[in-house]
C-alpha cells in the first residue's frame, strides 16, 4: 500500500533514477554494516514503522541541509572509521531524496531513524547501567519508607532472605526501544486520524515523556516483583513487565498523543504532485549515491582492519600483549588487567558490561564501591559455576572516574585521552588488593595517544 502512495507521488522520469539511488544507498551500506546489526529487534520494527512514520506534509524541495549532513557525517564515518557516522549519512542521504522527489518530511521520521540507528543502542547501553543502579535504590528506599526490611547492594536487594537484582531485562534495550516505537506509532496514526501534526518542540515533549514513562514502568515493576517474591524463572515474571508497560506506558501515552495532536496540532498543508528534478539535480542525486558507495564500501575495509593504536601500559614491568581490537592485557595466574583506549569522546567505550558476555559470562552483581578514594564500579561473573571479581574505572593517567559524563567532557575539554581499566580476578580478595596497589603505589603507568 505505502508503495503504491509514493510511486502515485513520483514523476514518471522520476521513478527509474530513484531505484539506482536506493540501490547505491542499499548496497553502501551491506558493505560497510556487520549482518548482526540488522537482526536488532528495534532496526526491524523501525523498519515495519516506516509507512507510519513518512508523513509528506509539504511540497518537494531541494532540502541542501541533508545534503550537507550526509555528506559531513560520510566524511566523519571515513576519517574515524565509524559505522555510526555512515548509518547517519545514508539516513540524511535518503531524507534528501525522499523530499526531492516526493515532498516534505515531517520531522517524525528523525526520531524513528535515531532509534533504528547504533546511535540508540550505545546510548541505551550507557544511560542504562547507571539507570539500572538508581532503579535499584529508589525501590530499595520506597519499600523501606512503606517499612519494608530490604537491604540494598547496588543492583541487588535481599528481602527476608529472599535475592532480587535488577538485571538488564528492567531496563533493557529492548524494552526502552519498544516504547519508543510505539509512541512513534500511536503519533503517527494520530495525525492522520486527527488530520493534524505537531512541530518538533512537541515532538521532543512527547518522547521525553514516553523515556519518563518507562522508567516509571521499570521501577513500579522491580517493586511488584520483589514485594510477590516473583523470580525471573517463572512466568509472571515476563507477565508482569508487560502488563507495566500496558498500564504506566501505553495507555498513557495514546491519551497524551490525542490531546497534543487535537490542541496544539496544526493542520497539513496541501501536497502538490511531486515534479521532474533537472538534469543538475539529477547530475548531482548520481554523484551523491556514487560518494555514499563509496564511502560504504571503504568504510567496511576499514572495520576489517586491525587496530593501529594501543596504549603504552607499564605495570610491574609485567608483558603486555596487543590484541587485534586495540585492547592491551596483562595476564598472570592471579589476575587479568585490560588496558581498553578510547579515541574520541564520542564513541562507546568496550564496556565489561558488554564485552564479558561475548565470553558468555553474566553479572550477577554490580555496585560502586570507594577503594583508596577513589570510585570504581565493581561486579561478579557468572558462568555456570565459575564466578569472577572484576572491578573497571576509566583514567586518563591523571584523573581516575566512572562518570561517563566526567570523562566525555575533559576529551571534549582537550585533555589527556582516557582509557578503561578493568582488572578480574577469581578472589575478590585478591582483586581488591590490586585495585588498592594500583591507586596506593601508582605503579599502573598508561598513556594513550592517537
Amino acid at each position: 500500500m505505502m508503495t503504491t502512495v509514493l510511486s502515485s507521488r513520483l514523476s514518471a522520469g522520476a521513478r527509474h533514477p530513484i531505484v539506482i539511488l536506493a540501490l547505491a544507498g542499499i548496497v553502501g551500506g551491506i558493505a560497510a554494516f556487520p549482518l548482526s546489526y540488522v537482526s536488532n529487534t528495534n532496526v526491524w520494527i523501525g523498519l515495519c514503522l516506516l509507512p507510519f512514520a513518512c508523513l509528506i506534509t509539504g511540497e518537494t524541495r531541494k532540502n541542501y541541509l541533508y545534503l550537507f549532513l550526509s555528506l559531513a557525517m560520510g566524511g566523519l564515518s571515513l576519517l574515524y572509521g565509524l559505522k555510526l557516522f555512515y548509518f547517519f549519512a545514508l539516513a540524511f542521504y535518503g531524507l534528501w531524496l525522499v523530499e526531492l522527489l516526493i515532498g516534505r518530511c515531517h520531522p517524525l521520521l528523525l526520531v524513528l531513524v535515531v532509534c533504528m540507528s547504533p546511535a540508540f543502542l550505545q546510548i541505551s547501553g550507557i544511560l542504562g547501567f547507571p539507570i539500572r543502579l538508581q532503579l535499584s535504590a529508589w525501590t530499595g528506599w520506597l519499600l523501606q519508607a512503606a517499612g519494608v526490611d530490604i537491604q540494598v547492594a547496588g543492583n541487588v536487594m535481599v528481602l527476608e532472605g529472599a535475592t532480587f537484582s535488577v538485571d538488564d531485562a528492567c531496563m533493557g534495550l529492548n524494552m526502552l526501544a519498544i516504547s519508543l516505537l510505539m509512541g512513534v506509532f500511536i503519533l503517527g496514526h494520530r495525525f492522520r486520524v486527527e488530520q493534524k501534526q505537531l512541530s518538533f518542540g512537541y515532538i521532543a515533549l512527547f518522547f521525553t515523556t514516553v523515556f519518563v514513562l518507562n522508567i516509571i514502568a521499570n521501577l513500579f515493576r522491580i517493586i511488584v516483583l520483589v514485594m510477590f517474591r516473583i523470580g525471573p524463572e517463572q512466568a509472571m515474571h515476563g507477565g508482569m513487565g508487560l502488563a507495566c508497560l500496558l498500564v504506566y506506558v501505553v495507555v498513557p501515552v495514546y491519551f497524551l498523543a490525542v490531546f497534543l495532536a487535537r490542541r496544539r496540532g496544526k493542520n497539513f498543508k496541501p501536497v502538490p504532485v511531486a515534479m521532474p528534478v533537472s538534469p543538475r539535480v539529477e547530475l548531482l542525486q548520481y554523484l551523491f549515491a556514487a560518494t555514499m558507495l563509496i564511502t560504504g564500501v571503504t568504510l567496511g575495509q576499514q572495520l576489517k582492519a586491525p587496530a593501529s593504536s594501543y596504549a603504552t601500559v607499564f605495570y610491574q614491568k609485567l608483558p603486555t600483549e596487543n590484541l587485534p581490537s586495540g585492547i592491551t592485557r596483562i595476564a598472570t595466574d592471579e589476575f587479568l588487567l585490560y588496558v581498553k583506549p578510547i579515541p574520541e569522546f564520542f564513541v562507546a567505550e568496550h564496556s565489561p558490561l558488554f564485552c564479558w558476555r561475548g565470553s558468555g559470562y553474566t553479572f550477577s552483581t554490580i555496585r560502586e564501591q570507594l577503594v583508596a578514594g577513589r570510585t570504581i564500579y565493581r561486579g561478579e561473573l557468572v558462568k555456570g559455576n565459575e564466578v569472577l571479581h572484576t572491578a573497571w574505572w576509566y583514567s586518563n593517567g591523571k584523573v581516575d572516574t566512572i562518570s561517563q559524563l566526567d570523562w566525555r567532557m575533559r576529551m571534549l575539554r582537550g585533555e589527556n585521552k582516557f582509557c578503561l581499566i578493568n582488572i578480574t580476578a577469581q578472589d575478590e580478595a585478591a582483586l581488591l588488593r590490586r585495585v588498592e596497589e594500583v591507586f596506593h603505589n601508582n605503579n599502573l603507568l598508561v598513556h594513550y595517544e592517537k
